[in-house]
């Protein structure tokens, strides 16, 4: 659980395919009024396998981020969108939804 104003804590963002060899990553975390905080410092593709609720999330599939201070200022409903660039492409993956509570 998140809670308002709250940081330190980790965000998985899955990505479903290697990031690995990726030459940048960017979030975009949309709030619960509609703005929205873009983040590109902070952003890692962990090469190890990592378990969150029982779900295993494999090595480079997926980017981490600490939450920073003034990332989630609101409780509500919150969305995330990893961007990988990589030499010849760019991957958008799918929002990945959680919610701020008070």
């Amino acid at each position: 659980m998140i809670v308002e104003n709250e940081y330190g804590k980790t965000l998985i963002i899955p990505a479903s395919m290697d990031i690995s060899a990726n030459t940048g990553l960017a979030l975009t975390i949309t709030r619960p009024d509609g703005s929205v905080v873009n983040i590109s410092a902070g952003l890692s593709a962990p090469a190890v396998d990592v378990v969150v609720k029982g779900k295993t999330y494999l090595a480079n599939t997926y980017a981490s981020y600490i939450l920073a201070q003034g990332d989630v200022t609101e409780p509500g409903d919150y969305a995330a969108k990893l961007v990988a660039t990589f030499a010849d492409k760019e991957l958008h993956s799918e929002l990945t939804r959680f919610s701020v509570s008070r």
